[in-house]
């Protein structure tokens, strides 16, 4: 039981810190500790239901860290996308300037190309 407890915690404080990886390894744990307890409690009907609940909001957190494994990964994929987009425009922007008039300054404002 103490072993239940101290893997919860250890990926509640993971989650919280930002230990996503740390924090899912730590509920894998927990829930093969709750299985072996709901199988232990197959002939006590009141206990199993207890530790099956338990499984289950057990299960809830480690889909949100999940989701939220996921959401980061889309975010920095998304960000990567962008800042190359920007980078290969600024690229072109500078060969534009060089190209014509070997760097003379351009008459329109640079926002209004």
């Amino acid at each position: 039981m103490q072993s239940l407890r101290h893997d919860a915690t250890q990926a509640r404080e993971s989650a919280v810190l930002g230990d996503y990886t740390g924090a899912i390894t730590s509920y894998q744990e927990v829930l093969l500790q709750l299985d072996a307890n709901i199988a232990a409690s197959s002939k006590d009907l009141f206990l199993n239901s207890k530790w099956t609940e338990l499984r289950d909001n057990v299960r809830a957190e480690t889909r949100l860290v999940q989701e939220t494994i996921n959401d980061l990964h889309q975010f920095t994929v998304q960000t990567r996308r962008k800042s190359q987009v920007v980078a290969e425009k600024q690229d072109k922007d500078t060969k534009e300037f060089f190209m014509r008039g070997r760097g003379q300054q351009d008459e329109k404002p640079y926002g209004q190309r």
